[in-house]
């Protein structure tokens, strides 16, 4: 399976955005952001919000290391370029740092369910937008939560603790967000984040 999104076909007006290395035409909210500042530095824009000129690359790792090789950056910047050594790190820090923060601000929203039974919830409700799973839970509760033909997104790219710190809680197993557009841009956050990790998981929605 392909892990990059789809490509989206949208009218231009609503930010779609060409991979400077694929050449694949995408909606921006499946898109990571670089920026070269006046000084040389290559900044990630998580929050697609810092000034100048963005370079655009679908999430995958090996696509970023292909636009270092080939000089991807340099080139559409029209100037030299100084890019970190754990370039890598720092998309990987800053991806799971938004997906966490969205998911502590659904929780103060309302919008999620915590732990099996209320992920269960969610799910069996059929309102589920998006949900977690740490990469090391139980296959029989996966099989329980979980079908193959559920239409939205399972996330495993963050560990329990992780999505327990998330949360303000101890180890979480099992989160799920109800539609909103709160679990909108978490739903974008976190299938960025997977694709970019090339970690297991349903690759839909």
């Amino acid at each position: 399976m392909n892990k990059t999104p789809k490509i989206v076909k949208k009218p231009a007006a609503t930010g779609e955005k060409t991979c400077a290395v694929t050449r694949q035409v995408l909606s921006r909210r499946d898109m990571l952001r670089f920026v070269v500042a006046p000084d040389g530095k290559l900044f990630f824009d998580a929050a697609c919000k810092l000034p100048g000129r963005g370079i655009w690359l679908v999430p995958d790792q090996n696509v970023l290391k292909e636009a270092i090789q080939k000089r991807v950056f340099q080139k559409n910047a029209h100037q030299l370029a100084h890019i970190p050594n754990d370039i890598i790190d720092i998309v990987t820090e800053q991806l799971k740092k938004q997906t966490m923060s969205l998911l502590g601000l659904c929780r103060k929203a309302g919008v999620l369910g915590i732990g099996f039974e209320g992920t269960k919830e969610i799910v069996t409700a059929g309102q589920c937008r998006i949900a977690f799973e740490s990469p090391d839970a139980s296959a029989r509760e996966h099989e329980r939560l979980f079908r193959p033909d559920d239409s939205f997104f399972v996330c495993r790219a963050l560990s329990r603790d992780e999505l327990g710190a998330a949360l303000g809680i101890g180890a979480c197993v099992y989160v799920a967000a109800t539609q909103s557009a709160l679990a909108d841009e978490l739903h974008d956050a976190a299938r960025k984040l997977t694709y970019f990790l090339d970690t297991t998981g349903n690759k839909k929605g």
